[in-house]
């Protein structure tokens, strides 16, 4: 192996500490060693994807195996698992308490492994939520930190005698989290935390913990996991009299992990989440050699700016740089988590929320982002869904299809008052998470003419296209506007994408023909 250069990454981050990195690479080797059969291809970061929660099909993993054909079949490459380790459940998996065990609740590691091998079977790569940022207050090796003192786990997370430090560092939950640190009585100390107070950061300035990390990413990948979310990617590295995010030991890290992993198998993928303006977020594709995608968090708001405006004017201004060869940016209408607005302005905010956040259990972070389906979102228009789409399909980037939004479904208020009582915090996100409603995908499915049927059937043709005629999808667009309209053309090898999409709510004329009220329209010639 040549190990040269993560050496050289581990010594700027952590002199000295030669023993834990040699260690590291010892494991490796007999890792190596180990590993039987043929190895899995290089990450294809052009597949589309689809981002679900494992709980939400039947229960677990074996529910969602029954559930591979019919993804497969959207013209979906890409499967994003949300967090299914070990956990509470306080905030759907993001507390994870063993970063070594598929939550039992899920099936456990041998249903994971059955899951797999089916989506493998189907040429469905697979992207894992980790997260590496912060873990539950009831994982051991915090356990073991509040019990005693001269633990080496004490050293594993943030304490302090006062709760002052890192004043700067942004409150992630305003309106629910009132303070990053949190006292405990049994260690007697305040720990820092940037999400809910039950998640404790962890202390990467510790090279146990980022070796530790290592671990968990390489076990992961021998077991067959194709890809890495990065879960709050930004704020791994602490430091006083800054906000303690985006600091330069946060890429150091990244290039770490990325580059133990492709010791393993070249092209492994490191998807960052770093809610950052453009400039920020290429900071962490590096020079392809740290993440190999990055959510497109300032793009997202646009969507949701030009369908309140019907106006496509916002688009244009969409900054989608070109990136490193193997990467690529990934692309949403909406996710998991809230339609966030941290990267426009406070008057563009307060609009949108204004425009978007029709009822109170939609606004979050004291109105600062809403939640809801997509569906209901949009006034339960299936027309508006579908547009949606071919806005997403129009501009340049990895389109990410969030669970449920391809049949429709609605806000599920009683999973959010049941969630929140459950928790002990009303978050609005919980009011677009929960089971997937398998009844109404059998009507998408059975009946065109029922308004989840038109979504189902115009958004899967959407990803089938994108599937066949990837080259043409994944070329740069020419955008141009005429009035309400928004016309994309990409032009490959003598054959042309056109897709047109009329944000108005009246009638347009476009290259594609009439377009009515919230219509759009795709051809391929």
């Amino acid at each position: 192996m040549n190990t040269a250069y993560i050496r050289n990454l581990w010594n700027s981050l952590y002199p000295g500490e030669t023993e834990i990195f040699n260690t590291l690479l010892s494991e490796f080797e007999i890792s190596l060693a180990a590993m039987t059969g043929p190895k899995r291809p290089p990450f294809d970061e052009k597949g589309s994807v689809y981002c679900l929660y494992p709980d939400c099909f039947d229960g677990g993993f074996t529910g969602a195996e029954a559930r591979l054909d019919y993804i497969a079949d959207l013209g979906i490459r890409t499967l994003w698992i949300l967090p299914a380790l070990e956990s509470p459940g306080r905030d759907q998996g993001f507390d994870i308490s063993d970063y070594t065990e598929i939550d039992s609740r899920f099936g456990g590691n041998e249903v994971f492994a059955g899951f797999l091998k089916k989506a493998h079977s189907l040429n469905l790569q697979t992207v894992f939520d980790v997260a590496i940022n912060h873990c539950s207050d009831k994982h051991s090796w915090f356990q073991q930190a509040i019990a005693d003192p001269e633990s080496p786990y004490r050293d594993y997370f943030i304490w302090s005698s006062t709760g002052t430090e890192y004043a700067d560092a942004p409150i992630v939950f305003s309106g629910m989290v009132d303070s990053n640190w949190e006292w405990n009585e049994q260690a007697g100390a305040y720990y820092f935390h940037r999400f809910y107070p039950f998640q404790p950061d962890l202390n990467y300035a510790n090279p146990a913990v980022t070796a530790e990390m290592i671990r968990t990413l390489k076990n992961w990948k021998i077991a067959g996991v194709d890809g890495f979310r990065m879960d709050a990617a930004h704020m791994l590295w602490k430091k006083e009299g800054t906000d303690s995010e985006n600091l330069p030991q946060v890429h150091i890290i990244l290039k770490i992990f990325r580059a133990f992993l492709d010791l393993l198998g070249e092209g492994s993928m490191l998807l960052a989440e770093a809610n950052q303006p453009v400039a920020g977020m290429m900071d962490y594709f590096g020079s392809g050699d740290e993440c190999r995608g990055a959510f497109h968090f300032v793009l997202m708001p646009k969507f949701w700016q030009a369908m309140a405006e019907e106006s496509p004017r916002q688009l244009l201004t969409a900054e989608i740089p070109d990136l490193p060869e193997s990467c690529a940016w990934f692309t949403y209408i909406r996710l998991h988590d809230e339609v966030t607005l941290d990267v426009v302005s406070p008057n563009e905010r307060k609009e949108l929320v204004a425009y978007w956040a029709d009822k109170p259990v939609r606004l979050f972070k004291e109105g600062e982002a809403f939640s809801g389906r997509l569906f209901d979102l949009l006034q339960q228009n299936p027309e508006r869904v579908i547009l949606a789409y071919h806005l997403l399909f129009a501009l340049k980037g990895t389109p990410v299809l969030y669970y449920g939004d391809e049949i429709a479904m609605h806000d599920n208020e009683e999973y959010f008052h049941r969630t929140s009582e459950e928790t002990g915090y009303p978050d609005a996100r919980f009011l677009h998470r929960g089971p997937f409603d398998n009844a109404r995908a059998l009507r998408a499915r059975q009946d065109e003419t029922t308004p989840e049927g038109k979504v189902y059937r115009g958004v899967r043709g959407l990803f089938r296209l994108r599937n066949e005629e990837e080259e043409l999808f994944t070329a740069n667009p020419e955008l141009s506007v005429r009035g309400s309209l928004l016309i994309s053309r990409r032009s490959v090898g003598g054959k042309e994408l056109l897709i047109c999409a009329n944000l108005a709510g009246t009638e347009s004329n476009s290259p594609l023909g009439m377009l009515g009220p919230y219509g759009s329209a795709v051809r391929v010639n």
